[in-house]
């Protein structure tokens, strides 16, 4: 399973019309950014705190409406790049020593 992705936030709204439906009740940034953690298609959400039965609204590719939260004060979030771990640094080679020189 990926891990989940984090999201850039500013006020404002999906393209009218375009949400990937169901759209659901989960009215907080971890629950519905959770929702679209789930969708492979999921690109972005936009989420109200007001209880509704579409205060989670989850985007592929669309023109959203930023800076204008609408009456429900919507914010528009973005998944950002996932970066995988950096590998583990190996453990230093075992070096095999006598006396002398090299």
């Amino acid at each position: 399973t990926p891990p989940p992705a984090a999201y850039n936030c500013a006020d404002g709204q999906g393209e009218y019309g375009a949400s990937l439906k169901p759209d659901s009740s989960h009215n907080s940034l971890m629950e519905c950014s959770a929702q679209c953690d789930l969708k492979a298609a999921c690109l972005a959400i936009d989420y109200t705190e007001e209880s509704s039965n579409n205060a989670c609204r989850l985007y592929g590719t669309n023109d959203p409406r930023l800076g204008d939260g609408g009456g429900d004060a919507r914010r528009y979030c973005t998944k950002s790049k996932v970066l995988p771990l950096p590998p583990s640094t190996p453990p230093p080679a075992a070096y095999d020593c006598t006396d002398g020189q090299g």
